[in-house]
């Protein structure tokens, strides 16, 4: 396995063990996604993909997905943990409109191939990339390429990535995980300006959730941001950080990182989010903040 340096500078490949799949089918697909993503899914074409959420009325996440494209068919990547909720809002939600949901995973298996070299190792691979596979432009780590096939697919050339440089890859990116990051209390525009840009949108009509992310934009701010700290030694989940003798948040982990000494990720006061400002865990050990992403 390799590690976060060779990574981030070629690319490697990792297990998608923790993503479901599902495809949605239907006259009515895009119409009904439009009325439940806070993104604007009339923006969906073949060749991009959309991130956005689902939430609750009250503006908390279901789920962050992604979505692509594909012919008669719009296939939608979420995390597991996530899985049965969003299986549950097409079940719920699904009245009379011509749409089906349905769960890859169980006939597919995933892997993404993430790093400035991914899609010209890709490319070496096609001949041998059996019928059916489908490909999918990702953000996972720092951007690569998704790859679903049901029959053996050898990736033989691609070095598979240490679970420790995944994490920091996606951390150092700005993308947060479920039960990690961000969680169904979490409102999506805390987790930083840059996760805002790419999963709401602010112009388009109706969803679920709508009301409460628009009062929040018009009063232009919430009270807390996902960010990282830069720490001189690892930091234990929980610790306490403080400006003055202020708590302005807690660690929710923390990573070594070969460019930035440790990196914890925190759900972080506002009043205190300022790029580059000192402050303190509770053992007096000062720590930075740093804005999402740094890379």
């Amino acid at each position: 396995m390799v590690g976060y340096e060779e990574f981030k500078s070629s690319c490697a490949c990792f297990p998608l063990t923790g993503v479901s799949l599902i495809k949605v089918t239907g006259e009515d697909r895009l119409d009904w996604l439009q009325g439940q993503a806070t993104n604007d899914m009339r923006m969906l074409t073949e060749s991009g993909s959309i991130s956005f959420c689902f939430c609750t009325a009250t503006g908390q996440p279901v789920a962050r997905l992604d979505a692509w494209a594909k012919g008669d068919s719009i296939y939608i990547s979420v995390e597991n943990a996530c899985i049965e909720a969003v299986l549950e809002r097409f079940n719920k939600m699904v009245i009379l409109e011509d749409i089906e949901a349905e769960n890859l995973t169980e006939t597919l298996t995933g892997w993404s191939i993430q790093g400035p070299r991914a899609v010209e190792s890709l490319e070496r691979l096609k001949p041998s990339v059996p019928p059916g596979t489908l490909l999918f432009e990702s953000n996972r780590a720092g951007g690569g390429i998704d790859v679903w096939f049901s029959e053996s697919l050898d990736l033989t050339g691609i070095p598979v990535a240490s679970q420790e440089a995944i994490e920091l890859r996606r951390l150092v990116n700005g993308i947060p995980a479920w039960g990690k990051d961000m969680n169904a209390k979490t409102l999506p525009p805390e987790l930083g300006k840059d996760f805002e840009a790419k999963h709401i949108s602010y112009r388009k009509g109706c969803y679920l959730g709508q009301e409460v992310l628009m009062r929040i934009y018009s009063r232009g701010h919430t009270n807390k941001t996902w960010v990282a700290i830069q720490s001189d030694m690892m930091l234990e989940p929980s610790a306490k950080v403080y400006a003055g003798q202020t708590v302005a948040g807690q660690v929710n982990y923390c990573l070594s990182s070969p460019e930035h000494g440790f990196l914890s990720s925190m759900n972080l006061r506002n009043e205190f989010l300022i790029n580059g400002m000192a402050l303190q865990v509770e053992s007096g050990t000062e720590v930075i903040v740093r804005t999402l992403p740094l890379a």
